[in-house]
């Protein structure tokens, strides 16, 4: 994504490598590692350095942090021996082009170390890449912040300095929003077509590895396919409903059959032009066209496998905060048939976000069939998402108690369980209120706001939030955002804009963003009329999310 292997070619690079466990190409003499500051892929490189280093004295090493060495990769260096045979460099890689509005610094870790192990070190790497951004763009005319590490990365930015050096800034509006705000749009299935790939293929650095029986068939030279912008087909389907992405193919097959030219109404002249300037590009739209065409079917048949419309209809009535017992009874169900893991564990924080938690019998009662049916090791999983509050019990946001027979504890119980029975107005609830996140299911409403990307379940709060901030007076946005976080930032620099036809709106997403967020955002930005520009730390989904907080 940054640069060819051709470029790289040309000042004298033999071989590309994947950092990996185990015995390395003994042959190159100079070897530079490029690896993420993490204890992991230190681990792998000290390995590797010691396995040779007594064969190969002559061997030259560097290692190239991404974006700069920490204390625990300092302390591996010097705990595996390594340190006085390495030259140690520092890569801060600024955001990285993903599609022509999406840029990301594609560092995975940056949710856990600012939200799990409260780790404030990755915010200067944030801050730092917002500077770069300004010194390009020439900084904001305002500033919209919701959660604590936007509030952080604002005042580390010195965004008020850089702005106010500036008389006509680029980016009229920048929000910046923490992770942790929004839990359920990282949980929520999503229905549009590029959330559907990333979720089924596992989209990385915008590239897609294509199954080796889809590329014979459709003659694929690449097994690699870049889901980006530059592939008109995907541009025009890439953030609509399944549904309407497959009606939308099957449209453009049709139109490409009808304007094909039969060769025997072509005179010599017009089969000459036809091959010079339009054959080409039909073929590979018809290549295109016929591997998305197999790239839906294969989505389809997981979704039939894993039952999704009972899965949709579990997660609307888990938001709507409807049929409790019968949400609980079939999430039991589904745990004792073993299906995957990961749906579980998103329907039940799922279930724990939208109630406040869950009741203490069902919780204790969940949690064993959990461990019985998937193996306690995930004691560690559970703890990790009880740590982020994405899944606990009622009146009780710490760690895994087990009920004991105490009669105080028996008493504590009959209380929760009395309170948990009483009627009440969660979180959620008040938010759905509040920003209308749930909008009644009609054909009509879907056309008319966000909820498509899940299906009617769900607005993105991202969505509601930039809504807000279109559509709100500035003096009252604070007000308006205080029930999302206790940290709201707003500032306004000047008036001036570079005064282009369309105001250009900047979203950024702390710990990540989704492809259904992606999509709902381009679509307000298509209801708006404005030019929009997204930033974020790293492309996620919810089952990479939680294969994240897993046990390795």
């Amino acid at each position: 994504m940054i640069i060819n292997f051709s470029k790289l070619k040309e000042k004298g690079v033999r071989k590309i490598f994947k950092l990996e466990d185990g015995p390395t190409d003994g042959v190159l003499e100079r070897r530079l590692f490029i690896a993420n500051n993490d204890a992991a892929s230190t681990r792998i490189i000290c390995n590797q350095i010691n396995a040779e280093k007594n064969q190969r004295p002559t061997a030259k090493y560097w290692i190239a942090f991404v974006p700069k060495i920490t204390k625990v990769c300092d302390l591996l260096l010097e705990e595996q021996g390594v340190y006085g045979y390495v030259h140690i460099l520092e890569l801060p890689l600024s955001f990285i082009p993903l599609d022509t509005d999406l840029f990301s610094l594609e560092q995975e870790s940056i949710h856990d170390m600012l939200y799990l192990r409260k780790n404030q070190t990755a915010i200067s790497n944030i801050s730092r890449a917002i500077q770069q951004l300004f010194s390009i763009l020439g900084g904001c005319a305002k500033f919209t912040g919701v959660g604590k590490s936007t509030h952080m990365a604002f005042k580390l930015s010195d965004v008020n300095g850089l702005a106010n050096g500036v008389a006509r800034p680029k980016i009229d509006h920048l929000i910046a929003i923490d992770r942790e705000v929004d839990y359920y749009s990282l949980l929520l299935s999503s229905l549009n077509y590029q959330g559907l790939l990333d979720e089924t293929f596992q989209i990385k650095c915008a590239k897609i590895e294509i199954p080796s029986d889809i590329a014979a068939k459709e003659g694929v030279q690449l097994r690699k396919y870049l889901a980006q912008s530059s592939d008109p087909i995907f541009k025009h389907i890439r953030d609509s409903h399944l549904s309407i992405a497959s009606a939308d193919l099957k449209r453009i097959a049709a139109e490409l059959k009808d304007n094909m030219p039969k060769s025997q109404e072509m005179s010599i002249q017009e089969m000459k032009d036809f091959i010079q300037k339009e054959l080409k590009n039909k073929k590979a739209s018809q290549r295109a066209l016929k591997l998305h065409i197999s790239l839906c079917e294969i989505i389809m048949e997981k979704k039939k496998e894993n039952e999704f419309g009972r899965l949709l209809t579990l997660e609307r009535n888990i938001m709507e905060g409807a049929e409790y017992r019968d949400c609980v009874n079939q999430l039991e169900e589904l745990i004792i048939c073993q299906k995957s893991p990961l749906i579980a564990l998103r329907l039940l924080c799922l279930l724990s976000l939208s109630n406040d938690g869950i009741a203490y019998k069902d919780y204790h009662q969940l949690m064993k069939l959990f461990l019985h049916s998937y193996g306690h090791q995930h004691l560690i999983t559970i703890c990790n998402l009880n740590r982020l509050k994405l899944l606990y019990r009622q009146g009780n946001k710490s760690l895994l108690s087990s009920p004991n027979t105490s009669m105080t504890n028996v008493i504590n119980q009959s209380k929760a369980a009395a309170m948990s029975a009483l009627p009440k107005r969660s979180q959620l609830r008040n938010l759905v209120r509040k920003f209308n996140l749930t909008p009644e299911p009609s054909a009509e409403s879907n056309s008319k706001d966000a909820s498509f990307v899940f299906g009617g379940n769900f607005v993105p709060i991202v969505y509601r939030i930039t809504e807000s901030v279109l559509n709100g007076s500035w003096v009252s946005l604070k007000e308006q955002l205080s029930p999302l976080s206790k940290f709201i930032t707003t500032s306004s620099f000047t008036e001036k804009t570079t005064g282009g036809a369309k105001p250009v709106i900047a979203v950024l997403m702390i710990g990540g963003i989704t492809y259904a967020e992606v999509s709902a955002l381009r679509f307000l930005s298509q209801q708006k009329n404005f030019d929009l520009i997204i930033l974020t730390t790293n492309m996620v989904n919810g089952d990479k999310f939680l294969t994240n907080l897993m046990a390795p």
